[in-house]
């Protein structure tokens, strides 16, 4: 693919108490994939995160019950290695399954080949869903199993929509009517491509992949607990509105980045029809925090990361 470049985010090393690879990867804007790269890796933007009241967002643990992570909004593929390297670090970490998608076909086929690079086992569905249950694969304590899907989340399955690619500039990328260019002043707004891209709804992938094999023989009975990470540029409220009640019910944790006042309201309401309380809970509910705005625009909408945990 023109314009690729490597990039080493991590020297060879010790990660914790065991050996770590060099982490490197392919993107075509190095500082883009060096500022995810101290998001997730150094800030852990998607936790997990201490306060006063405990730990938001992802949280690691030991066990033998499956976690069931969903990656919305791969881009790189970034989130899926951190999986590997903080999550699944041992051999007593409980074994996790994480569903990824990303829409943009030039985004998806980098993060699928840093993942492959990384080591992680990929299960590539690309632009369609498995008709029937896909077995689950290896389950052992530890393991980290990754189902990439080049589609976009929403509310409603099966139509095509318009999606605002930026090429030099992927992580900002989003549904054409989220209006995504609107972040950046006027004269300033990076070479953009518009295409189109399949949709489904989060619990329709879930069933995909859950909903055959001898492990598991429906979503609704699956009692496997679900982590969210949400990061798609405006479409948070439609990934959240495509998952039944039943599913929610499963979710333990969340941690999504949210553009705008409004989308907050949506996403808190959301939270809260599912049981997950107030803001400030000690042992739950919801927690809120504004983030720093690397963009100009006369209408770029605030940034916020909302956090849930059962």
């Amino acid at each position: 693919m023109p314009g690729l470049v490597h990039v080493i985010l991590e020297r060879g090393g010790i990660l914790g108490s065991r050996p770590s690879k060099e982490l490197v990867v392919c993107t075509k804007n190095p500082e883009e994939a060096m500022f995810e790269h101290v998001e997730m890796f150094r800030e852990h933007c998607y936790g997990p995160l201490e306060d006063d009241s405990g730990a938001w967002g992802l949280r690691t643990g030991d066990g033998d019950e499956p976690l069931i992570v969903v990656d919305a909004g791969m881009n790189l593929g970034l989130f899926c290695i951190y999986l590997q390297r903080h999550l699944c670090n041992s051999a007593q970490s409980r074994p996790v399954i994480c569903l990824a998608f990303e829409p943009a076909p030039e985004s998806y086929e980098i993060a699928v080949r840093n993942l492959r690079d990384a080591g992680v086992r990929t299960v590539d569905h690309g632009a369609r869903m498995p008709e029937t249950g896909q077995a689950i694969g290896n389950l052992a304590p530890g393991s980290l199993e990754v189902h990439v899907f080049q589609m976009a989340l929403s509310a409603d399955a099966g139509a095509a929509e318009s999606f605002l690619f930026f090429p030099e500039s992927s992580a900002n990328s989003a549904l054409a009517r989220h209006r995504p260019d609107v972040k950046w002043p006027a004269g300033a707004v990076p070479r953009s491509v518009e295409v189109q891209v399949p949709c489904c709804r989060l619990s329709d992938a879930l069933a995909s992949i859950l909903g055959g094999g001898e492990e598991v023989t429906s979503v609704a009975g699956c009692s496997w607990p679900l982590f969210l990470k949400v990061d798609v540029e405006g479409a948070e409220v439609e990934v959240l509105r495509g998952l039944t009640s039943e599913d929610w019910r499963r979710v333990e944790g969340l941690a999504v980045e949210i553009q705008g006042e409004e989308h907050l309201d949506a996403v808190r309401g959301l939270c809260a029809s599912a049981g997950f309380g107030t803001e400030g809970g000690a042992s739950g509910g919801l927690r809120v925090a504004l983030q720093p705005h690397a963009f100009a625009g006369p209408e770029a909408p605030e940034l916020w990361m909302l956090y849930g945990r059962r």
